[in-house]
């Protein structure tokens, strides 16, 4: 399916807008439908939008002279060519875009949760694998490439922990492109991954007016980190084990509940599955050798458990049994951390919510200060809950 990349909203082949973006055409009142799915004050252009009759119309036309698809009609102002935009949110589309499917996701969490961090070596992981497994190479557009780049691949190549990403209405906000990845054709079939990363602060305390929130109902799945070192007790046996981070974070419970509000209120139907991942995994590993914690140690030395191992990256599709077995160990080791609250927002509803529970460690050795552990970085099942998201349209 064709979705809008920013509002995620479906695109319909038979009804088309444009814009003009020209910028002596700006004019000096605000464009009310693109500012508040932006969130922030955008102005507006010239734009063009066909109804259905007008597109079959223009398609016809476009035939009989042998021109498919049907030209960009001129921009009423200045007759510069226009380029497609989301007939709802006025979002400017990528260039041909419409020429594949789209799997639309949400990064969320509390902040220091990890969800940067996880989206720079997931991507790394994804890339991996769509060139072993499908024969296919993993692309951004030249302006997101340097975002991306900037953003969240340099810190990591300096050995530097990624810091918290700025709030939504912050000046320079990065988060607010979203990321478009282009997956290249697997199946057949070109295959596109968008993932719009969401700011803790942001989730920590909800805004009165969250229209520019609404993607979160419409995506096909939402990913919502839960970090074990926000939890007191963890911290409290880890002290003096681990260099444990500075900045604790917020805590998950009611964050997850602000996350659970947005997916309802966007929601148009069926809400999307989300995706409980216990991020920062390393540090739970730590429990192995910790004496005086019988009940912990025993349950993180056990070999046979689906988080000791790590299969995520032998195959492009998502293993389902190994899913499932992996999720249900990671629910038990939530209730086990204190995320209770987490677990029963998700089970305890009239709205059950579909759900799945992830382990994750992007570094695999817990970092010193704000800087990465002096072994390198050892990525342990990173790339499971994006595939998992991409298993949900169908995509791999």
């Amino acid at each position: 399916m064709i979705k809008c990349p920013q509002c995620f909203s479906g695109l319909p082949s038979q009804q088309k807008a444009w814009a003009c973006t020209n910028d002596s055409c700006v004019q000096d009142f605000r464009d009310d439908a693109a500012s508040n799915f932006a969130g922030f004050d955008l102005p507006a252009r010239p734009m063009y939008a066909d109804t259905e009759q007008q597109f079959t119309q223009r398609r016809k036309e476009g035939k009989a002279q042998g021109k498919w698809p049907p030209a960009v009609p001129p921009c009423p102002v200045c007759a510069e060519r226009m380029v497609d935009i989301c007939q709802v949110c006025h979002f400017a589309l990528p260039t041909g875009w419409g020429d594949g499917d789209v799997t639309c996701i949400v990064m969320s969490g509390a902040r220091a949760s990890g969800k940067s961090l996880y989206i720079a070596m997931g991507i790394d992981k994804l890339e991996r694998l769509l060139l072993t497994h499908a024969k296919s190479q993993l692309s951004l557009s030249p302006e997101l490439a340097e975002v991306f780049r900037i953003n969240y691949q340099a810190p990591l190549d300096a050995r530097g922990v990624l810091q918290s990403t700025p709030k939504a209405e912050s000046q320079g906000a990065y988060q607010r492109q979203p990321l478009i990845f282009d997956l290249g054709l697997i199946k057949k079939r070109k295959q596109y991954l968008v993932v719009r990363d969401v700011a803790g602060e942001d989730m920590e305390d909800l805004p009165t007016s969250r229209l520019h929130f609404s993607f979160f109902g419409r995506a096909d799945a939402v990913l919502f980190l839960f970090d074990p070192l926000a939890v007191p007790d963890v911290r409290a046996n880890l002290a003096g084990i681990i260099p444990l981070p500075p900045d604790v974070g917020h805590d998950p419970i009611p964050v997850i509940a602000n996350v659970l509000t947005l997916v309802r209120e966007g929601a148009g139907g069926q809400s999307p599955p989300i995706g409980v991942v216990v991020s920062k995994f390393d540090a739970l590993e730590e429990f192995r050798d910790l004496e005086g914690k019988p009940q912990w140690s025993e349950l993180m030395s056990h070999r046979g458990a689906a988080f000791a191992r790590d299969p995520s990256e032998r195959e492009l599709v998502y293993d389902t049994a190994d899913g499932d077995l992996l999720s249900a160990e990671v629910r038990s080791l939530v209730l086990k951390l204190g995320g209770a609250g987490i677990v029963a927002q998700l089970e305890n509803r009239a709205d059950r919510v579909q759900h799945q529970f992830f382990a994750v460690s992007v570094l695999g050795h817990a970092p010193r200060g704000n800087m990465l552990d002096g072994r390198g970085i050892a990525p342990f099942r990173a790339v499971d809950p994006l595939k998992w998201a991409l298993s949900q349209t169908g995509a791999i």
